[in-house]
C-alpha cells in the first residue's frame, strides 16, 4: 500500500509541474508602426503575444504613447520600432530605460543605407519663377502664417514602403525572436520565410508593373514614398516634407500647381490618417483626379475590419499608381 501511495504521490507531482522544456511563455513585443506589428506577427505566430502602441487611426508622426504604455512597454520582452527619426517619443522612453537589462529592444533600421529627410533627389522644387491665378485662393488656404516644421531629424524614415527595406525590418524581428527564444527556431525561420518570399514577390510585381511607364511623376501629400521612389526609378512630388503637419509655403503649393499644368499630370494622391486639405487645393485649381497612395504607417479601425494587410494595401497603392501614371 505504501509503494502505490509513492507512486501515486510522483504522477501527481509530474501532472502539476510545468513542463518548461516543452512550453514557454508567449513573449510580449510591442511594435511601434503597423507594419512592424504585422511583421512580428507573421514571424512570431502564437509564440508572441504582440502589442501595438498606435491606437488604430492614430497619425503616427504626431502620436506619443501614454504613461501607461511607457510603463507597460518597459515590462515586456521586445520593443521594436522603426528608428530613422519616426518616433519623436523615442529618446524619452530609451532614457527612461537606461540601465535596464530586461527589455530587448530593436531598432529595426539601424545599420541602414537611409535617405536624407531634405534630400531633393525625389522632392523637387519646381518654382519657375511664375504664379498662376490660383495665387489669391492658395493665400486664403493658408493666411499669413508661415508653415509648421517638426523635427524628424536628417534621416527619411519611411523605409518599409521598399519592400526589400521591409524585408531588412522583418530579418532584424527574426533574428531577435530566436535570440530570446532558441528552442522555436524553426517555427520563426519557417514563419520568416514565408514572409520573406511574400515581400521579394511584391518587390518583383512593382519592378515589373512600373519599368516601362513614361510618365514617371507622382503627387502626394507629404514625402513618405521616397523609397519607394528610389527603388522603383519614380518622381515624387511631395506637397509636404517627412512630417505631414510640415505645411508647405505658398510659393511651394503655386511651384506645385504649375508644375502639374506645365506637365500635364492628371491625378493628386491622397493618404487616410492625414489632413488632405492643401492636396484637395491643388486637384481643385489643376483639375487633377484623387486617388488614394497610402503609407501605411497605420491603419484606421474600417481597415482592419476589412483584413486589410500590409500586402493588400501595398497591392492597392501599386493599383493606383499604375492608374496615375499611364
Amino acid at each position: 500500500m505504501r509503494a502505490i501511495s509513492l507512486s501515486l504521490l510522483a504522477a501527481l507531482i509530474l501532472l502539476t509541474t510545468p513542463v518548461w522544456a516543452e512550453q514557454t511563455a508567449p513573449l510580449t513585443l510591442y511594435a511601434s508602426t503597423y507594419p512592424l506589428s504585422e511583421f512580428s506577427q507573421r514571424i512570431g505566430g502564437e509564440k508572441v503575444n504582440v502589442k501595438p502602441i498606435l491606437p488604430p487611426g492614430a497619425d503616427a508622426h504626431d502620436y506619443e504613447p501614454t504613461a501607461r504604455q511607457m510603463l507597460e512597454i518597459t515590462r515586456a520582452d521586445i520593443f521594436v520600432y522603426n528608428g530613422a527619426g519616426f518616433e519623436l517619443w523615442i529618446h524619452k522612453l530609451l532614457k527612461a530605460l537606461e540601465g535596464d537589462h530586461q527589455l530587448t529592444i530593436v531598432n529595426t533600421t539601424e545599420g541602414m543605407d537611409l535617405l536624407a529627410a531634405d534630400d531633393d533627389h525625389h522632392h523637387h522644387d519646381h518654382s519657375h519663377g511664375f504664379f498662376s491665378s490660383a495665387w489669391g485662393k492658395v493665400r486664403s488656404l493658408f493666411g499669413h502664417h508661415h508653415h509648421h516644421h517638426h523635427d524628424h531629424g536628417p534621416d527619411d524614415p519611411h523605409v518599409w514602403l521598399d519592400p526589400t527595406l521591409a524585408l531588412q525590418q522583418a530579418q532584424k524581428i527574426h533574428d531577435t525572436l530566436i535570440q530570446l527564444q532558441p528552442e522555436h527556431a524553426p517555427f520563426f525561420s519557417l514563419n520568416f520565410q514565408h514572409l520573406k518570399d511574400e515581400l521579394l514577390e511584391l518587390d518583383r510585381q512593382y519592378t515589373e508593373s512600373l519599368r516601362d511607364l513614361t510618365n514617371r511623376h507622382f503627387v502626394v501629400p507629404h514625402k513618405a514614398f521616397s523609397y519607394l521612389a528610389e527603388r522603383y526609378d519614380l518622381e515624387q512630388i511631395a506637397i509636404a516634407g517627412v512630417h505631414p503637419g510640415s505645411e508647405p509655403s505658398q510659393r511651394e503649393v503655386m511651384a506645385i500647381i504649375d508644375f502639374l499644368r506645365a506637365n500635364d499630370i492628371g491625378y493628386v494622391f491622397f493618404e487616410t490618417t492625414v489632413s488632405n486639405r492643401v492636396a484637395q487645393t491643388i486637384a481643385t485649381e489643376t483639375g487633377a483626379q484623387t486617388l488614394v497612395l497610402n503609407p501605411i504607417e497605420n491603419l484606421r479601425r474600417e481597415d482592419l475590419a476589412a483584413g486589410q494587410t500590409y500586402f493588400s494595401l501595398m497591392r492597392k497603392n501599386l493599383e493606383n499608381l499604375l492608374i496615375a501614371l499611364k
